[in-house]
């Protein structure tokens, strides 16, 4: 507790310091400071800090060894390399989940998912509901807009259709947010003061956001308050489902996760295998989505520790549990990586010279993380992501506002800060 408070003292002397007495530095590679480390450049550039880690990758070689202020474990290598303990303490809400999980729990877990992911029925419930929900929800709000000339945030629709199509597949219930009267949901504003909270964590010591939960101020004030609508959220559905368990044994009408998993608990049963061939065919399509993907994914970077000493392929040796960032957004914008023309966008970079659509190593295009723990929704969400396409392109022409500011924002989840506006219009 005191060194916390001796922290925030210093911090604040280092502020009035540095706001009358340092000129700015004139490198834009962060300079360490005796106490408080390389802490100021973070929080001075916390705002765009996608571009700018990119920036600091790209000038020191692909790998960077930030160090944090003293006493704070808080050195962190920026490298493109389990989880570690940092990680469960800063995604605490996250469980024991898969998402969190590690070793035989991670195991146990990923292979039951996969089973219930490759069902057939599982995979037709994915394309049916998702269509559903596009020509019920999303394709209504763009034909009303496109008639009276209004401007909308697209960006907002995309994140109700996603919020409404993950309730759907996880929970097996629709929570109606994409609709034309676009409601106001508490556990939606919920998930995003989650995101925001869960970034801060990376970027401030431990003590600090820590304080913040324990006096309930800042972002561990919004965070916990989140939490709680969260929590609440899914503990009513899980609830409805055990109270209709026979029921759910009994019929197979629902597919969702929630309740296949409940079946496959119960019966201990496992599934078959197919793949989705008609959606694979729209090659040009499945280019530009991930050419997409590649410079925007939507989990910008992911955090990582390893367990026992190791030595990376830029010489930087690393102790046991040092907290280690791999920025798959500024992967996505390395020469190294994808070439002098890696800032433009390209759907054709990802069509071979027979027309197929090429296939990179996942430890390149780690959109969807790479090795064991590639993500099992990966096809699925190309299928989700080809049926919303298909339905607005063959119907609607989208133009961005003129003047509208796109910039990322502060989230452990890539979204515009201030959305997209477009106008709206209808194919002729």
């Amino acid at each position: 507790m005191y060194a916390g408070i001796l922290f925030i003292i210093l911090y604040i002397v280092f502020i009035y310091y540095k706001k009358f007495y340092v000129r700015k530095e004139k490198s834009s590679l962060p300079t360490y400071w005796p106490i408080f480390g390389m802490m100021h450049f973070v929080l001075l550039n916390r705002s765009p800090i996608h571009q700018f880690l990119t920036e600091i990758l790209k000038q020191s070689g692909g790998t960077f060894l930030f160090k944090g202020p003293w006493f704070t474990n808080m050195d962190i290598n920026f490298a493109n390399f389990p989880k570690g303990p940092e990680f469960k303490k800063i995604f605490d809400v996250l469980g024991d989940g898969i998402f969190a999980a590690e070793s035989k729990s991670w195991e146990n877990q990923r292979r039951t998912i996969k089973s219930l992911m490759n069902d057939t029925r599982f995979q037709e419930y994915v394309a049916t509901t998702s269509w559903n929900k596009v020509e019920t929800g999303l394709i209504p709000i763009l034909e009303l807009v496109s008639e009276t000339g209004m401007e909308v945030d697209i960006q907002e629709l995309f994140q109700r259709l996603a919020y409404d199509c993950s309730c759907i597949l996880a929970l097996g219930y629709d929570p109606t947010s994409l609709c034309i009267e676009l409601p106001h949901l508490p556990h939606e504003k919920a998930f995003a003061d989650l995101e925001e909270a869960l970034l801060y964590r990376h970027i401030l010591p431990e003590i600090f956001w820590k304080l913040q939960r324990w006096f309930h101020v800042g972002m561990e004030e919004k965070f916990g308050k989140g939490k709680e609508v969260i929590d609440q959220f899914l503990l009513h559905f899980i609830s409805l489902k055990q109270q209709n368990f026979k029921r759910i044994l009994d019929q197979r009408e629902d597919f969702d996760l929630l309740t296949s998993y409940m079946r496959v608990l119960a019966e201990k049963g496992g599934a078959p295998n197919i793949s989705e061939e008609f959606w694979k065919t729209l090659t040009y399509l499945h280019g530009a989505l991930c050419e997409s993907l590649r410079l925007f994914p939507p989990v910008p970077f992911q955090h990582k520790a390893p367990l026992e000493q190791d030595v990376l392929p830029s010489g930087h040796r690393i102790n046991p549990n040092t907290k280690t960032v791999l920025s798959f957004f500024s992967m996505g914008r390395m020469e190294s990586i994808w070439g002098k023309d890696c800032l433009e966008f390209k759907p054709e970079r990802w069509i071979s010279e027979s027309g197929c659509v090429k296939i990179e190593p996942s430890f390149k295009f780690a959109t969807f993380n790479a090795g064991p723990r590639s993500c099992l929704g990966k096809e699925i969400s190309f299928v989700q992501l080809k049926i919303v396409a298909a339905a607005i392109i063959s119907r609607f022409n989208i133009r961005e506002k003129e003047g509208h500011s796109v910039c990322p924002s502060t989230s452990v989840i890539l979204h515009m800060k201030h959305g997209l506006m477009v106008k709206v219009s209808k194919c002729v």
